[in-house]
């Protein structure tokens, strides 16, 4: 049976930007090293690190789908 994936996610800045510009998100999950993914199937990285993405409120919700080894999957939204 999968265990649970437990998440923190943390805006390094406090809300998505209302225009296109980079904006920077740091995701914690127990146990760290989670795969993420946004909601097309881009591959941004691994939890525990910053990411950097091009991401605004005018292009809707962000999903994030996170991942790991023998752990359910996650997804989290960011609007």
């Amino acid at each position: 049976m999968p265990r649970r994936l437990t998440t923190l996610l943390l805006l390094l800045a406090c809300l998505l930007p209302a225009a296109s510009e980079p904006m920077e998100l740091l995701v914690e999950t127990y146990p760290p090293g989670a795969s993420m993914r946004d909601q097309f199937g881009n591959e941004l990285g691994r939890s525990g690190n910053p990411t950097t993405l091009d991401w605004s409120r005018a292009k809707g919700t962000l999903q994030l789908e996170l991942s790991l080894e023998n752990h359910k999957t996650v997804v989290r939204s960011l609007s």
